[in-house]
C-alpha cells in the first residue's frame, strides 16, 4: 500500500514536470488514479485560498487598527514579528486587490526653528545591545531619494535584542508627528511589561 507521504512526492513530481512528460504518461509510470491526481489538485487549491483569505484578514485588520497609516512593508514587518510568514510582495498583492494603501494625511507645515527644551542622559552608552526583547530600542530618521526628485523621510524602530524592526512609518516630512506615530505603532504591537530605555541620537 502506497503510504500518505509518498503518494504527495509523486503528486508533487507531477505536478512539477507534468508540461515536459504529460500527466497520463506520468500517471502510468508511477501507478496512480487520474482521479486521485486531480483531487489532490482541488484539495491544494482549496488549501491556498483559505490561507489566502486569513492573510488577507490579518491584513485588514492591522491597517484598520492604524487608521490606513501603515503601507504594505510595515503591515509585513508586523506579521512576520507575529510568526506569520509573508513577503512584501505578498502583501502589496494583497492590498492591491483589496484597494487599501497607505494613507498620507499631514499637510505640509511652514518651518519654525526650534531648540532643546530638555537634553536626556544617555543611559546606554555605547553598549549596543540588549539580554531580552523590549528592553531597549533604538530610532532614527533617515530620506529616501525618489525618482521624481521629491524625498520620503523613515523613522523606525529596532530592538537592540536581536536587531528587528519593532515598528516603522515615512511621511513626506521630518518632524516630531512622525516620530510619535512610529513609536504608538511599536507600543501598541508590542506587550511591554518592564522598564524600557529608548535610545536615539
Amino acid at each position: 500500500m502506497l503510504c500518505e507521504g509518498n503518494r504527495l512526492k509523486k503528486y508533487e513530481f507531477i505536478r512539477e514536470y507534468h508540461l515536459e512528460f504529460g500527466i497520463n504518461w506520468l500517471l502510468n509510470r508511477l501507478n496512480l488514479y487520474p482521479n486521485d491526481y486531480y483531487n489532490y489538485l482541488k484539495d491544494r487549491k482549496a488549501a491556498y485560498r483559505q490561507q489566502k483569505k486569513q492573510l488577507k484578514h490579518q491584513i485588514r485588520n492591522l491597517y484598520h487598527e492604524h487608521n490606513g497609516a501603515l503601507g504594505y512593508r510595515m503591515i509585513c514587518d508586523l506579521l512576520n514579528r507575529k510568526n506569520i510568514e509573508c513577503s512584501y510582495g505578498t502583501v502589496y498583492s494583497y492590498m492591491r486587490e483589496m484597494g487599501i494603501k497607505a494613507i498620507v494625511r499631514r499637510k505640509k507645515q511652514p518651518y519654525r526653528k526650534g531648540y532643546q527644551h530638555h537634553i536626556f542622559d544617555n543611559l546606554i552608552g555605547q553598549e549596543f545591545s540588549s539580554e531580552k526583547p523590549n528592553q531597549i530600542w533604538c530610532t532614527d530618521f533617515t530620506y529616501l531619494q525618489l525618482k521624481n526628485g521629491t524625498k520620503r523621510y523613515d523613522c523606525s524602530i529596532i530592538d537592540l535584542y536581536d536587531r528587528s524592526i519593532v515598528a516603522t512609518l515615512n511621511g513626506k516630512w521630518i518632524d516630531a508627528n512622525l516620530a510619535i506615530q512610529t513609536m504608538e505603532i511599536a507600543l501598541s504591537t508590542n506587550n511591554i511589561k518592564e522598564k524600557l530605555i529608548l535610545h536615539s541620537d
